[in-house]
This record gives C-alpha cells, sequence and structure tokens, in this order.
C-alpha cells in the first residue's frame, strides 16, 4: 500500500464516489443474446487487442454506475463491429433521466436509456463528473444501442 490521491480523504469523502444506488423495486428484464458459432480462444487479451477503454476516473462523482454501463456497451460494441469507440458516460449522467447522476444510479437505468438513444462518442459529449443539461445529439450518436 501507498499514499494515493484518497489518502487525506475523511470516510465521508469516499462514500460520496460509491455511486450504485439499488432499485427502489426488482425488476427483471430479458436481454437477447447474439448467437456466436466461432470457435474460442483458450484466452483473449481484449487490452491488447484495443477493446477496453483505460481506468476511468470519476472525480466526486457517484458514477461508477455509468462508467461500468459504458464499459460493457463500449467493450461489446468493438468485439461486435471490430473497432473499439470510447463511449460517453456524460450522456448517461445528464440524460439517462431516471438516475441520480452522481449520487448514484443502476447499471439497469443506463440500458434501459440505452434501449432507445444512440451512444454517443465521449470525444463528441466528454465526461465532466457533474451532472448537466442533455446534450444528446442523434446526429453524433454511434449505432452501439443496448
Amino acid at each position: 500500500m501507498a499514499h494515493n490521491i484518497f489518502s487525506d480523504w475523511t470516510d465521508v469523502e469516499y462514500e460520496k464516489l460509491l455511486g450504485y444506488a439499488a432499485p427502489a423495486e426488482k425488476k427483471t428484464k430479458n436481454y437477447a443474446r447474439a448467437s456466436n458459432t466461432a470457435e474460442a480462444a483458450d484466452s483473449i487479451d481484449w487490452k491488447e487487442l484495443g477493446m477496453v477503454s483505460p481506468v476511468s476516473y470519476q472525480v466526486t462523482c457517484g458514477s461508477d454506475w455509468a462508467l461500468s454501463a459504458v464499459a460493457a456497451v463500449e467493450g461489446a460494441y468493438g468485439i461486435q463491429t471490430g473497432k473499439f469507440v470510447a463511449l460517453s458516460s456524460q450522456q448517461l449522467l445528464d440524460c439517462s433521466g431516471k438516475a441520480t447522476s452522481c449520487q448514484g444510479g443502476t447499471i439497469i437505468t443506463a440500458f434501459d436509456y440505452l434501449e432507445t438513444s444512440k451512444a454517443m462518442a465521449a470525444k463528441d459529449y466528454p465526461y465532466y463528473a457533474i451532472k448537466g443539461d442533455c446534450l444528446y445529439d442523434e446526429t453524433k450518436g454511434t449505432s452501439a444501442k443496448v
């Protein structure tokens, strides 16, 4: 262990980063899986193949729910298309509507939003670590959806 950016934080400050908010009611959802008949390798290093984003720093915003949802979608999208595109977690914070954004949310909320809205690239909708107005621009959306 060593000193890092959290070394002088209080427990209260650190807990603000933990943004998962359990849903008020449990709802089940069935997501369709694409069929895959390809032969699988014994191991695959997706980072080496360029299909994984660098580790994200959420600053003081409890946006782990949005960051992890985006990572899942961009990885699946990259593997499916063969081209990796870093997607916008800020879009989820600003536009998903149901989430409390920096005070927490759920991956299900993110996936629900991405069922009807195209994910924008991170370069077109960068992460600011605060909830802002929704700046979604469908014309800049990728074809990545849930």
